[in-house]
């Protein structure tokens, strides 16, 4: 049973060593807009989303919206290593509610590993509605279209099309793996 709440809302940290039980901790929450300034957070979608407490232990810090995998030696457990590239099988999407600085080496944060989440786009070419996303093939942790082979590698679909490098972009994300 996934648990229902948490002491750590969608875009915000934790230093490490803070509560490390609570790593690998997957926790749903309501898809809303978590940077909104209402008592009620608006509703995006009727969608839950599933994330995943981890630690950034890649060096040095990652963006919202990158796709990253696990630390060797901690699969499915807590760490999150680098952020993901082609080829390779993302297991999670760095929260888009942080600050766009991202989050800094040792700190932990949620990764979206299931639900509507947001997307860094490839440095080139466009990303279509209802089209599989993969991991890019020219710069880490950003996603592209996978219309030609969508199958395990794939991030998940977007849910709105744009062709702007570098801009986040919505995505039903699908990488509940193990989980």
């Amino acid at each position: 049973m996934v648990d229902k709440k948490s002491l750590y809302e969608r875009g915000k940290t934790a230093a490490s060593g803070e509560l490390p039980h609570l790593l690998g901790q997957v926790v749903e929450f309501p898809d809303v807009n978590w940077s909104s300034t209402e008592p009620v957070k608006p509703a995006l979608s009727g969608a839950t989303v599933h994330c995943r407490w981890v630690m950034n232990d890649s060096g040095g810090a990652l963006l919202p919206g990158q796709t990253v995998v696990y630390k060797t030696g901690y699969a499915l457990q807590r760490i999150v290593d680098e952020t993901a590239t082609s080829g390779e099988t993302p297991v999670g999407v760095v929260d888009e509610y942080l600050p766009s600085a991202g989050v800094a080496n040792g700190e932990c944060f949620w990764i979206v590993i299931e639900g509507p989440g947001k997307c860094l786009n490839e440095a080139s070419g466009t990303c279509t509605e209802f089209v599989a996303v993969k991991a890019g093939t020219t710069t880490g942790g950003r996603v592209e279209t996978n219309a030609s082979t969508p199958g395990v590698t794939d991030v998940g679909w977007a849910m709105e099309t744009t062709s702007t490098a570098g801009a986040l972009f919505r995505v039903f994300i699908k990488l509940r793996q193990g989980g």
